[in-house]
């Protein structure tokens, strides 16, 4: 492997325009001021930070910067000097690369005045056969002492630019992002692989980085026996889950200082009881409210659905008593469509026959009656089923007029947004026990986990009021490391987590990098031209909508060229409108129709505005029509939000008030033609590599490739038929039934090497072991997405090492959403 490739580290004095106001590091620095004659020259500063092995330096990350102007050099990466005014030269020619703003130029001179240094270089994003069109950034890595954190971090947020990972770091330094709410102690600039030196190669491993791995907890736990209901042998994790779970459903633990969220303290006179939260310290002398549950958060891959079947299993005769309400024996499961079948397959597998009774309540199968509901241990039913009756019937639903025994949200990360008809609707769903499952509690900020918090009621936190107080404005304020810590101790109590790399056969993942042929490459240097046109005229355009939609269309066409190649270089000879940049302001079925398939043909899965459900899902939901409603504004509606108006709220927010088109939810998919390919040469680059790549694997092995368009998979399928390579594919116009007898058929048919699987269809829930390689075929816009799938051959039941591919071209769009995500 190629040694990491350096950035060349500078401190250049930059002679700017007027300071920045009011964002400074330090209370006596000043932007543009002179310098102290009694500091060391900018080059001084360097050495001394060089050769100081004892100081406290630390690398912040990596700072993007657009540049006004671009005359990029013959590389996609370059070393730079930042210079009066903001020009930009190269380190090795001295030429002229460009320019930024010049509050961006202000802003460099005021890290240099703070002592902070800086790995400055030119990084550009297009076609190499013309330089001229490249779109070009200055990636700046900043360097500097850890006491510097606070005040770096209110500048930035002042200028509203968020640091990212340090690619091609100079200096092999820890890493603290002061803008991340979370850092690990131990990570290093040198676990980034540089940019430049990614473009280098064809094949580059990648680590994985687990988010959470700060808050994973259990190794200590007792291990407990299932039920003699329970088929399945429990791994010993597992067991561990179970014990965690069933301790966490005696309620809380008073009795032992420190065991739980609260302790109680008997105070000197023993007159009074105290009780006292262990996270923040606080205390109060009345006895909190009863809480019964917990958050099952092991990583994707544990078997968290057996887990969770054993602790139904385990009390299946218990029954609650409580005045004057009507209990239950009976388990809810909340689970999204994509899922049910999943669960009733869990179900007949991990369960003795005539043990516990199941039943659905969705669709048409719909539980009425209360004799029903005492017939039944578990009852499936789905999110988008739970917001209809709470809309719609209320008390009069099932779900809603009885108190459960327990309740479980199975992919509970759907509720992270409290503002939701899905968060509010299963919220008021009444129990005693409640759970979330999810391998992702927190996706974006620890605002996720406080909705979760308050669906199983774990007070006070349930409070977002309280949850804000005691962690949320402490990260905010710059107590990060007290934030993290009372979020860790918050976590240990409720929440069970491992790591996958405990238990799992060992994983690694590649990332292959293509390039163009010729002719891809010619298609795609004409369509990033347009987009820079469409991109400018949206800026500069009065109406932004449509200017969002334009650009969304070439962003599309750039896309597709990365997947389809020659055989469609995006543009419709049918619609203009895919030749330019669209001026027509008028809002019909014909431009309605196009922006939502710009959405879904960019690889985006938008949500409805009203129950935040993904377009996915909404589509899957029988009970549903796959119609939805989308407004000029880009606002988008199902058909059920949209025919209660989510209690009288307004369409959009624009005056005056958008018009709105009804349409038919597409699936996603890119206009590709296989039928002009009849030799493996006519394919495209990257349906050329995946076959190259599986004609490598040994006989009887098995893979599993994956994209978010089907057109990729009908080419893909083109190409393993023509290399007489065994396959089946699954996407969205395949009914439920026929794939599962596709997903039997690829595990038991030892002919069929090669599943080929949309994402909507298999990213979440699917166990598909029977594989040990998969294959990424675009990277997405969200990276959990990624994971989901790759982790449906990397999970229990796997005993074989596990290999994942993602293909990326080289010098395209599919970098920036690489390095994005």
């Amino acid at each position: 492997m190629e040694p990491t490739a350096k950035r060349r580290k500078t401190t250049s004095r930059t002679s700017c325009g007027d300071p920045i106001e009011d964002t400074f590091l330090t209370p006596n620095s000043e932007v543009g001021g002179e310098q102290d004659s009694s500091s060391p020259s900018p080059f001084q500063i360097d050495q001394i930070s060089l050769n100081n092995s004892s100081s406290n330096i630390i690398c912040f990350g990596m700072l993007n910067i657009p540049t006004l102007k671009s005359l990029p050099g013959p590389q996609p990466f370059e070393n730079v000097d930042i210079r009066q005014g903001g020009e930009i030269f190269s380190s090795a020619s001295d030429i002229s690369r460009g320019s930024i703003r010049s509050r961006h130029a202000q802003l460099l001179e005021l890290f240099r005045t703070e002592h902070i240094d800086m790995d400055l270089a030119i990084s550009s994003i297009g076609s190499s056969a013309n330089t001229l069109s490249r779109q070009c950034a200055l990636q700046v890595i900043l360097y500097g002492d850890k006491d510097l954190s606070d005040g770096l971090k209110e500048v930035l947020r002042s200028q509203n630019l968020f640091l990212q990972d340090p690619y091609g770091a100079s200096r092999d330094v820890l890493y603290w992002n002061p803008q991340r709410y979370c850092n690990f102690p131990e990570t290093r600039t040198s676990h980034f692989h540089s940019t430049k030196d990614s473009q280098k190669k064809t094949v580059e491993q990648v680590s994985r980085v687990d988010s959470l791995a700060a808050f994973t907890s259990g190794d200590d736990l007792p291990e407990t026996a299932p039920s003699s209901h329970v088929r399945t042998s429990l791994k010993p994790h597992q067991k561990q889950a179970l014990s965690f779970m069933i301790s966490r459903e005696r309620g809380w633990n008073f009795g032992t200082p420190n065991a739980d969220l609260w302790s109680l303290k008997q105070n000197n006179r023993q007159t009074s009881q105290e009780f006292v939260n262990n996270v923040s310290g606080a205390s109060q002398y009345v006895s909190p409210p009863d809480f019964r549950g917990g958050i099952l958060a092991d990583s994707m891959g544990y078997g968290k659905t057996l887990s969770m079947i054993a602790l139904i299993a385990h009390d299946r005769n218990v029954m609650t008593n409580k005045p004057s309400v009507l209990d239950t024996k009976t388990t809810l499961v909340v689970v999204p469509p994509s899922l049910l079948d999943n669960w009733r397959n869990d179900l007949s597998s991990h369960l003795y026959d005539a043990t516990l009774v199941w039943a659905s309540h969705h669709g048409l199968s719909k539980i009425s009656t209360i004799e029903e509901l005492r017939a039944v241990d578990i009852v499936l039913t789905t999110y988008p089923t739970a917001v209809t009756e709470w809309r719609k019937r209320g008390h009069q639903s099932v779900l809603f007029s009885h108190h459960w025994h327990r309740i479980i949200l199975d992919e509970a990360h759907y509720i992270k947004n409290p503002s939701t008809a899905t968060s509010k609707a299963v919220c008021h769903i009444q129990s005693t026990r409640r759970w979330a499952v999810t391998g992702t509690p927190i996706q974006n900020s620890p605002s996720d986990l406080q909705s979760i918090l308050r669906f199983i009621k774990a007070y006070p936190y349930s409070d977002k009021a309280i949850f804000d107080d005691d962690i949320n404005r402490k990260l905010k304020s710059g107590e990060e490391e007290e934030a993290v810590n009372r979020l860790k101790r918050l976590l240990s109590f409720l929440m069970l987590r491992r790591s996958s790399t405990t238990v799992l056969p060992p994983r690694k993942d590649f990332i292959q990098f293509l390039e163009f042929d010729s002719q891809e490459l010619e298609a795609y240097r004409q369509a990033a031209e347009m987009a820079l046109v469409c991109i400018n005229n949206a800026l500069q355009s009065s109406n932004a909508a449509n200017g969002y939609i334009n650009t969304l269309q070439k962003i599309t066409t750039l896309r597709r060229i990365c997947n389809l190649g020659h055989l469609n270089s995006g543009i419709d000879p049918e619609s203009p409108n895919d030749t330019g940049c669209s001026k027509e302001a008028t809002w019909d079925q014909i431009a309605a129709q196009r922006a939502l398939d710009q959405f879904l043909s960019l690889g985006l899965n938008p949500s409805c505005v009203g129950c935040q459900q993904p377009m996915d899902i909404i589509t899957r939901e029988p009970e549903r029509p796959p119609l939805c409603h989308l407004t000029q504004c880009c606002r988008l509606w199902c058909a059920e939000c949209f025919n209660s108006t989510i209690y009288g709220t307004s369409l959009c927010y624009c005056e005056p008030k958008c018009h709105s088109i009804e349409l038919r939810v597409p699936s996603p998919k890119l206009a590709g033609n296989s039928e002009l390919c009849s030799r493996r040469q006519d394919f495209p680059v990257k349906i050329r590599a995946l076959i190259t790549d599986l004609r490598q694997q040994p006989s009887g092995s098995k893979s599993v490739v994956f994209s978010f368009w089907k057109s990729t998979l009908d080419l893909a399928h083109a190409a393993l038929t023509t290399d007489r390579v065994p396959c089946v594919q699954v996407d969205g116009t395949v009914p439920g039934n026929r794939r599962w007898e596709l997903f039997d058929q690829f595990r038991r048919d030892s002919s069929v090497r090669v599943l080929l699987l949309t994402l909507s269809c298999g990213a979440v829930g699917l166990n598909l072991t029977a594989a040990s390689r998969a294959y990424l075929m675009e990277p997405q816009w969200n990276p959990t997405l990624e994971e989901q799938a790759l982790s449906r051959i990397h999970r229990i039941g796997q005993t074989r090492p596990v290999t994942t591919v993602r293909f990326i071209m080289d010098n395209s769009i599919e970098q920036v959403s690489k390095q994005g995500s």
